[in-house]
């Protein structure tokens, strides 16, 4: 792509075209993006695909699906049971560390 001549750099499209199937890709260097993060936001939150670009490295900007919550468990559910208890006590007999001996 290259840039129109006489026109600032914060003049300049920064729109390219990215193949026949797909619309137009926006890219951003990390300053503009910052400055200007919500009107990325709301353009993102319309199906544009933004792409932010950081040294030679492009990140895209996507919006993430709500997680679904985690399910409240009932009263008890972390209870042991006896047989539980049984194996915990046989286990912790074991499971001793020794003091050490002063002098």
């Amino acid at each position: 792509m290259k840039p129109r001549r006489g026109a600032p750099s914060f003049l300049r499209s920064n729109k390219r075209k990215s193949g026949r199937d797909h619309p137009l890709i926006e890219t951003y260097s990390l300053s503009q993006a910052k400055a200007s993060l919500g009107r990325l936001i709301l353009k993102v939150e319309k199906g544009a695909t933004v792409y932010i670009i950081r040294g030679q490295k492009r990140f895209v900007l996507q919006a993430v699906p709500e997680l679904e919550p985690i399910p409240t468990r009932p009263p008890g559910y972390f209870q042991f049971d006896q047989e539980d208890i049984a194996l915990d006590k046989k286990l912790s007999a074991v499971n001793v560390i020794p003091a050490l001996e002063s002098e």
